[in-house]
This record gives C-alpha cells, structure tokens and sequence, in this order.
C-alpha cells in the first residue's frame, strides 16, 4: 500500500521510514533496520546512504558475502571502502584492510571510523597478542540525503 502513495506521500513516508532506520542503527538493531531498508530501497533506489547502511548491517550479522555484494555497488564511496576494510579486517587481512582504510581517508579524509581501525590494525600488527577485535564496529553517523527514484 505504502508504494502507491503519489510523490509527496512517498517523500513522508521516506522521512518515517529514515526516522526508524537512523533509530535502529543507533540501537544497533541490525535486524528490524533491514527491514525498513528494504523498503527505503524500494523508494530511494539509488540512494548509497541506504545501501552502504544495509552493507553495514548484513556485516554486523556476519553476512560477509552479502554485504560485499552491495558494497560492490559504489567501489568508489569512502564507506564501501571502509566496509570493505573491515570485512578484511574479520579475516585478518591485516595489510589489506590498512590499505582500504587509507584508500577510505583519501575518498573522504573526514572519515575518522577508517583512521580509528588503521591504527587498530597497525597495532594489532606491532602487538599480536593485542585483542582481534574492537567489539563492535562504528558506524557512521546517520545523515541521509538521498533521492527518491
């Protein structure tokens, strides 16, 4: 039903459903923000906000092959790189995993999440009985700006 709304529904209806997805991420819950990414990407296409969101999401559930799937839609954004990095952090691709975060800083020298995990990775390197893993990976911060297609 929400997808026959005309354009300004559908803009209303996107902004609820940002409300909720930038809400779950926070929370970390993973499971119930595919849900309204799903339906986001129905809307919002060719939103790379909303994609590299559910990328991040399919990772934090260690859906590694699926979230790789979409980060391969946009090579070329700082957070795909990231992601990228972090999945060949998980396994332990030290050496790839710098280079995707210094390719991330170059895409978006603002990205300070690629700079935190360089230097986790350098340490880890230096120091091997240092912990494999932060915990839980950062996100970046929800600041959605996308087109509906």
């Amino acid at each position: 039903e929400w997808h026959t709304f005309d354009g300004t529904s559908k803009v209303n209806y996107l902004l609820g459903l940002d409300k909720k997805i930038v809400k779950f991420l926070r929370e970390r819950n993973f499971l119930e923000c595919l849900k309204y990414l799903e339906k986001a990407l129905e809307i919002a296409t060719a939103c790379k906000d909303y994609t590299c969101w559910k990328a991040q999401c399919l990772f934090e559930l260690g859906k590694y092959d699926k979230a790789e799937l979409l980060i391969n839609q946009h090579p070329r954004e700082a957070y795909s790189v990231y992601l990228q990095g972090l999945i060949d952090l998980k396994e332990n691709k030290y050496d790839l995993s710098i280079s995707r975060f210094d390719e991330a800083l170059k895409l978006d020298p603002s990205l300070k999440l690629a700079l935190d995990y360089k230097r986790y990775v350098e340490n880890l390197k230096v120091n091997p009985n240092h912990s494999k893993w932060l915990g839980q990976s950062k996100i970046k911060e929800p600041k959605n700006k996308c087109p509906i297609m």
